[in-house]
């Protein structure tokens, strides 16, 4: 499982979020009674298949009704996600699949960038963050404030990682190819002949 948005390779990356979110049902349904939802609640979300397939869908559907919130999934295209995701604002949560970004910039462009934005990014101590590193003066304490936001988007559920997928690349025994951090398929410059 991962439970950051950012991979090992990220100035972001926070070995001490790898247990952060534990599989708990309990827990859940209490934290949700806490928050006034003892019976949990209905939430409507769109599937786009590339980014949620069947199987990933059936799982985190499984998963929400184990503690009590019922998903209903609306299947959309390419054009009909970007319409009601960020144009109309009509759903409020997502399955998508973020590239674990290598650079720490990438996961604040990820959180804060409009054109992919779900709901406008407002939390106050984040984006305290997020002007802290614009202005630090080095790489050590850019890293530290990145590791700061990305802490701090992963305990307030800015952004929740459900899994990392495992993606195998094959080659011929003719074709040598070099993955880069953040890219799931290589490159086209990143192949070459085998020797």
């Amino acid at each position: 499982p991962s439970y950051q948005p950012v991979g090992p390779n990220s100035q972001a990356y926070d070995p001490t979020l790898n247990s952060y979110y534990q599989y708990d049902p309990a827990k859940a349904r209490h934290l949700l009674a806490e928050a006034g939802y003892p019976h949990g609640f209905s939430i409507t979300m769109p599937q786009y298949s590339p980014l949620a397939s069947d199987a990933v869908v059936t799982a985190v559907g499984t998963y929400l009704q184990a503690v009590g919130i019922k998903v209903t999934w609306v299947p959309l295209d390419a054009a009909g996600l970007y319409t009601s995701m960020v144009q109309e604002k009509k759903y409020s949560t997502l399955i998508y699949g973020l590239a674990a970004p290598p650079d720490g910039w990438n996961l604040v462009n990820a959180i804060l960038h409009p054109a992919i934005q779900i709901q406008p990014y407002s939390d106050p101590v984040g984006l305290s963050l997020v002007a802290q590193i614009r202005q630090a003066h080095s790489d050590a304490a850019a890293s530290k404030l990145y590791q700061a936001f990305n802490r701090r988007v992963v305990t307030t559920g800015g952004i929740i990682p459900i899994y990392e997928p495992n993606n195998l690349l094959v080659t011929s025994k003719n074709v040598t190819a070099q993955r880069q951090a953040g890219m799931t398929i290589p490159a086209y410059y990143d192949y070459a002949p085998a020797h």
